[in-house]
């Protein structure tokens, strides 16, 4: 189809009619794969279940488990790249299938493991194999959506994270009662039953995921050529874009400081994530009141994602609400360390998930206030890859210092310290970068990447 076809086909659809496209477009794609992503989230985070009992049962230490949690994001990050280039060269509907197939698999393939080795390779080809996605998920929703209706779509999506906690504490309670069922141990079950629905939805999406709209059936004619059009445009338009070096951008220090101040987001993140089942062991023995306890903190978070998100966008500064969201996780990590077993650390922790999930969509706007088009793109790519280093970290440093010191009291203080310095540097010196910058349409993307 020519361009002036598309141009004169989307000239016949109302505005009325595009809406009524889009949502039923939206029907059609985003069911799956945000349940998919659902069950990607259960499967990296319910070793944080299954060591209340696995830890014994494998004879392994705090500080092993910190290692065994975060390789996973070795993984993660290593193929991250190859992944989502793979897409683009098998289309979505068999790769995003594919790695939802293998890391069910790998997940149920857990459930019978006996030794450290072994449950170590296990968590990084998990990482492997989730690496692809988000990202993937990402790039299937764009060929999917032209950009204005995007930001709803990928909120959308995003609250997955949260609310995948919230429906994944409950049920991993509930399946830890399974404990002795045909002699298997509880936290054997939950990697077995957690991993079958992720391998299920694959097999799923090789039938019902079209790759793009020219694939798709189900779309009416003009419905199609309508759509087609308007993704082809914007692409043609993005071509035009002047090239970005990624090696300049890793050397502009506002890169490298929000990727350090997320980092230090994602290990305070990960370091709760993973480690939230065992500190509530310290308040209840119930795996079922467990459960539903390590639900609070995410479900207080999914409110605040909007509200974060409504209140950055009305404001002039993206900066001090991530400085903000920054400072609260500081605070709620001291309230958790000084209140030990009691109830004031679920608080806390709770303070943590809302200033973590909450502050996610100024930390990834705010490039798009610093930089020219082209380069805000690539910087939120490098800030989101490299941030990921925390997810090893964070539980890494947790599992560490509380076999060292005993306690989450110092890993928890010592995290609080990294995101309050964090809080300060963007409070301060991205707030400033932010007040100086000239607007994008006034900077010569050739020749300047960002105002110095």
């Amino acid at each position: 189809m020519s361009e002036s076809t598309a141009t004169s086909t989307t000239a016949t659809l109302s505005r009325e009619r595009e809406n009524r496209l889009m949502r039923k477009v939206a029907w059609r794609t985003i069911p799956l794969v945000f349940v998919g992503y659902i069950f990607s989230y259960f499967d990296r985070t319910n070793i944080s279940f299954a060591a209340l009992t696995m830890n014994e049962d494998l004879d392994i230490s705090a500080y092993t488990y910190g290692w065994l949690a975060g390789i996973f994001f070795l993984g993660y990050i290593a193929f991250g790249v190859p992944s989502s280039l793979a897409l683009g060269r098998f289309g979505a509907r068999r790769w995003l299938s594919a790695l939802m197939i293998a890391f069910g698999v790998i997940s149920m393939a857990t459930a019978f493991v006996n030794s450290v080795p072994a449950l170590a390779l296990l968590r990084f080809l998990l990482g492997v194999t989730e690496a692809g996605v988000f990202p993937g998920i990402i790039i299937y929703l764009t060929l999917w959506f032209p950009a204005r209706f995007r930001g709803r779509v990928l909120t959308a999506f995003i609250i997955a994270v949260p609310l995948s906690a919230v429906i994944g504490g409950p049920l991993a309670g509930v399946i830890l009662r399974m404990h002795d069922q045909l002699g298997m141990d509880g936290w054997r079950w939950l990697f077995l039953v957690e991993g079958l629905p992720a391998v299920l939805i694959g097999l799923a999406g090789l039938w019902l995921i079209s790759s793009a709209p020219s694939d798709a059936k189900w779309l009416d004619r003009d419905e199609r050529d309508w759509l087609v059009g308007q993704l082809r445009t914007e692409a043609e338009s993005h071509t035009k874009t002047e090239h970005i070096r990624t090696r300049t951008l890793l050397h502009d220090p506002k890169v490298a400081v929000l990727a350090l101040a997320q980092t230090c987001s994602i290990m305070a993140f990960y370091a709760v994530a993973l480690w939230l089942p065992q500190l509530l062991k310290q308040i209840t023995t119930s795996t079922g009141l467990l459960g539903l306890l390590a639900a609070i903190p995410f479900a207080a978070a999914i409110p605040s994602m909007i509200l974060f998100g409504r209140y950055s966008d009305r404001g002039n500064s993206r900066s001090k609400f991530v400085a903000f969201a920054y400072a609260l996780i500081s605070i709620g990590l001291v309230l958790a360390a000084l209140a030990g077993s009691s109830a004031w650390a679920l608080v806390g922790l709770s303070i943590v998930a809302i200033g973590n999930l909450g502050g996610q969509s100024s930390l990834f706007a705010l490039p798009g206030k610093l930089f020219a088009p082209a380069a805000a793109a690539a910087s939120v790519a490098i800030i989101s890859s490299v941030s990921n280093i925390g997810g090893f970290a964070g539980p890494y440093l947790t599992g560490a210092l509380k076999e060292t010191y005993g306690g989450f009291s110092a890993p928890f203080v010592v995290l609080a310290a990294l995101t309050a310095a964090a809080a300060i540097v963007v409070g301060t010196l991205v707030r400033r970068w932010e007040r100086e910058h000239v607007d994008n349409s006034n900077v010569d993307t050739g020749n300047v990447i960002s105002k110095s």
